[in-house]
């Protein structure tokens, strides 16, 4: 419990000698407003909850008795007539006037509340993370077996209960096959499906990345920005090759140059080709001359990225590529 959210509401003093009680004015508040200064324990009592009066009673008579202290967790009604939750405390101790016992009430309240945000606040967030996960199972059988949000929600609860297995377990396992079985074409739905019911221990393992892209930035001749791609050009490379081009642009507009390197692309899609397109036309607005390294035929000829030309701004010439950028220098 966060101690900055507990606050003293009051002191109690019980004297052995007279068998006399002293509560501050913040304690007779705390606890129903009725007590007179020196009024007896049983007065405070009735303001306690009836089921938690005898814990505190032992308490007290354990500390009167043998010194144990003490700390009890109890609801009170002040004197606005509403609970409380406090917490009581006492230690023995001694004085002049002889032996006695000093304690403290402690409001609880403001710390309940905030568990209690705690608690909904994390119930919260363990309910979005799980509708997340199960909404990504949906779109898994969606792909899959071609059916709609319901449908494929369907068969995930159908699933779940033919293998007698949560549902938040069937979406997770489901998605750990996804990311890694070779393949979700309609002829990976048996296989898919014989592997759902599966112990973790016996889920595939993750699938070779090698044919992903990889995409770098690097800098010719000291001055001139690159970008390159080995592997799939595909959606994601594209959106990588578009990332890194923002990144490095400040340096090709100073420049007025920029080289993307695809002499060991494979593979290259629609969306990569758009993006270059997008890209030389940007640089014929800035100033800047695009070169594309492009990638080679099994004779070792360069040959054009389906879909560029001359016209998108974008020089698609791989020999002498690099003579040109070699000696280009920034103005």
């Amino acid at each position: 419990m966060p101690l900055q959210d507990v606050s003293v509401v009051g002191h109690y003093l019980y004297r052995y000698g007279d068998d006399s009680w002293w509560w501050s004015d913040g304690m007779r508040a705390a606890y129903g407003g009725e007590l007179s200064e020196d009024a007896e324990l049983d007065q405070m009592m009735r303001h306690v909850h009836e089921d938690e009066r005898t814990g505190l009673l032992e308490a007290m008579a354990r500390c009167t008795r043998d010194g144990t202290p003490f700390g009890l967790t109890h609801r009170a009604v002040d004197v606005n007539g509403n609970d409380r939750s406090l917490m009581l405390t006492g230690d023995r101790g001694r004085n002049s006037a002889g032996r006695e016992i000093r304690g403290m009430a402690l409001d609880l309240e403001p710390a309940v509340d905030a568990a209690v945000r705690y608690a909904a606040s994390l119930e919260l967030s363990t309910a979005l993370a799980s509708h997340a996960v199960i909404d990504q199972a949906k779109g898994v059988f969606m792909l899959l077996y071609g059916v709609d949000e319901d449908g494929a929600f369907d068969l995930l609860r159908w699933s779940s209960m033919r293998v007698n297995v949560k549902l938040l377990t069937i979406a997770h396992r489901i998605l750990v096959l996804a990311r890694n079985l070779p393949g979700m074409a309609a002829r990976d739905r048996d296989h898919f499906a014989s592997l759902i019911g599966s112990p973790p221990d016996a889920l595939p393992a993750p699938r070779r990345t090698s044919g992903r892209a990889r995409v770098s930035i690097s800098v010719l001749d000291g001055y001139v920005p690159a970008v390159a791609v080995r592997g799939r050009a595909d959606l994601r490379a594209a959106k990588e090759v578009s990332d890194a081009a923002r990144e490095v642009w400040p340096h090709a507009a100073a420049s007025r140059a920029l080289r993307i390197d695809l002499e060991h692309a494979t593979r290259i899609g629609p969306t990569m080709v758009e993006i270059l397109g997008a890209l030389g036309r940007h640089a014929a607005r800035d100033g800047v001359a695009v070169s594309v390294q492009q990638p080679a035929d099994r004779a070792g000829e360069p040959r054009r990225a389906p879909g560029t030309t001359e016209a998108d701004g974008i020089s698609t010439r791989s020999a002498g590529a690099r003579e040109q950028l070699r000696h280009r220098r920034p103005r």
